[in-house]
């Protein structure tokens, strides 16, 4: 199932250029893998919140349709959540209302954050290609 899919979709990015890296988690270490997507995300986030500031134009409007497809892939509540899980992203969409009541992260089950991370890493992939910078 969840193994045959991944593979799938490395396949998929690799075949499109993407470096595609393989790790593998402990069983039971749950709290480490989760620690460690939370970081790659948050730096995914982080390089989209530096384009804003970019002096190549096609950066910028990378930075510009990046934070509108999320902004339309993730409703309020779910960007809310994902704050909790990726900090970062109050920085790329300052709008977020966050309520602390709502995005309590052990009341987000594992399910949730999974579709609002993927909803997110579908956002950013409808945008026909990552900006790769010059070596």
């Amino acid at each position: 199932g969840k193994s045959h899919f991944v593979k799938n979709v490395a396949n998929f990015l690799e075949s499109l250029g993407w470096m595609v890296l393989k790790v593998k988690f402990k069983r039971g270490n749950e709290h480490g893998s989760r620690e460690i997507v939370s970081s790659l995300f948050e730096n995914l986030i982080a390089n989209l919140v530096e384009m804003v500031d970019d002096e190549d134009e096609d950066v910028v409007d990378y930075h510009r349709r990046a934070v509108e497809a999320i902004s339309k892939e993730l409703d309020q509540t779910s960007l809310s959540c994902l704050a909790v899980f990726i900090p970062g992203i109050i920085d790329l969409i300052p709008d977020i209302e966050i309520d602390n009541s709502q995005i309590d992260e052990a009341g987000m089950s594992p399910w949730q954050l999974v579709f609002s991370l993927s909803k997110l890493l579908g956002a950013i992939l409808s945008l026909g290609g990552i900006l790769h910078a010059d070596p």
